[in-house]
């Protein structure tokens, strides 16, 4: 998996917590959240890789089919005939607070928000020009950048902003606001 460094993401530190185990191997988000507060380690990560915790040269390619990598971890569950190695991760996270500029030639447009989070969630499409060049995100009730909701959220200059409540670990959406870049 790839992070997309260029749109503000970073790889956090590799994290081991839990060791060769009898059943099997487990490295969740949630508990590399609960023993490191200090790294404000990301609640929805857009990625996550993987590597042997003894090898890190090594990838997981050849127990693939033993492990189910998503963004809430690495889970690998022993076989007969192959036990799973232990592996650390890391995590795709936007980086706190950064926020796109507007190019010269073009300008900000008043934030907007025209749905709430009811219903399948908040889903900003209402976009006022016909090529945007970058988009910000806020939470309408205190204006912090989209980040410190924590929600999975999709953003993008010509789709907008798109968090769907049923892809949330609390199942709801925070309210947004969003504003585009236009051409002047």
């Amino acid at each position: 998996m790839e992070c997309n460094t260029e749109d503000g993401n970073e790889w956090t530190a590799y994290f081991d917590v839990d060791g060769d185990q009898l059943n099997g191997e487990s490295e969740s988000l949630y508990l590399h959240r609960v023993n490191n507060p200090e790294l404000n380690i990301c609640k929805y990560p857009s990625a996550v890789q993987a590597r042997q915790t003894n090898n890190p040269t090594e990838g997981i390619e050849d127990q693939r089919d033993q492990i189910d990598i998503s963004p809430a971890g690495l889970f690998c569950t022993n076989e007969p005939h192959s036990k799973c190695k232990d592996y650390q991760v890391r995590y795709c996270c936007a980086k706190r607070f950064l926020q796109p500029t507007c190019a010269a030639g073009s300008q900000w447009t008043a934030y907007t928000s025209n749905d709430t989070p009811d219903g399948p969630g908040d889903i900003e499409v209402s976009i006022p020009c016909s090529s945007p060049s970058s988009i910000q995100a806020r939470l309408v009730d205190n204006q912090a950048p989209y980040q410190t909701g924590e929600d999975f959220v999709l953003l993008s200059p010509t789709g907008g902003l798109t968090c769907l409540n049923d892809q949330q670990l609390d199942g709801e959406c925070n309210n947004y606001e969003v504003r585009f870049c236009c051409p002047e």
